[in-house]
């Protein structure tokens, strides 16, 4: 029942607007007003404005831990072999660029390289404090940024296929 799911969902949803719980719980298909509504919730949790959060404001808005877990992704992607150095270099480069060149550092290099930066100033011990990360215009690392920040880089054959097969592992 509804009011079972209410309560199941309780726990970890402190703080988010009993809106955004009646969206999500909704069977009308509300998702992408759940959606919005979940986002500027978490950035509001985090003292970022709704503009800011939505990109108008500034660079690109991320955290700490956000950071670090894209950079592992991206060191992950590259390690194995998923995501080449020269598949990175063509999708920093985007859609019909020609022949591009290796881009030095790759993202996994810049992700780090940002989270080291960002790391400081007593910003590492509040690691789900939102800030802005700023590159100049013109400076090839914001475009290659730009192209793998929020950014679905791979997604495995078994989550591209539904039904999921019974046993499949995601």
């Amino acid at each position: 029942s509804a009011d079972a799911r209410q309560v199941a969902f309780r726990g970890s949803w402190d703080g988010v607007p009993e809106t955004c719980v009646a969206l999500v719980l909704s069977e009308g298909g509300e998702s992408e007003a759940a959606t919005r509504c979940l986002n500027e919730a978490f950035w509001g949790r985090r003292g970022v404005p709704a503009d800011a959060a939505n990109g108008s404001a500034g660079d690109f808005t991320t955290t700490l831990r956000k950071l670090w877990h894209d950079y592992e992704l991206l060191e992950h992607l590259e390690a194995s072999g998923t995501l080449a150095r020269s598949a990175a270099a063509a999708l920093a480069a985007g859609p019909g660029a020609q022949s591009p060149s290796l881009p030095s550092p790759s993202p996994a290099e810049l992700a780090r390289t940002i989270f080291a930066a960002a790391a400081r100033g007593g910003r590492e011990a509040r690691p789900d404090g939102a800030f802005e990360v700023r590159l100049q215009e013109g400076d090839p690392r914001r475009k290659m940024w730009a192209r793998f920040h929020n950014t679905a880089l791979f997604v495995p054959e078994a989550a591209r296929s539904w039904p999921h097969p019974p046993g499949a592992a995601l």
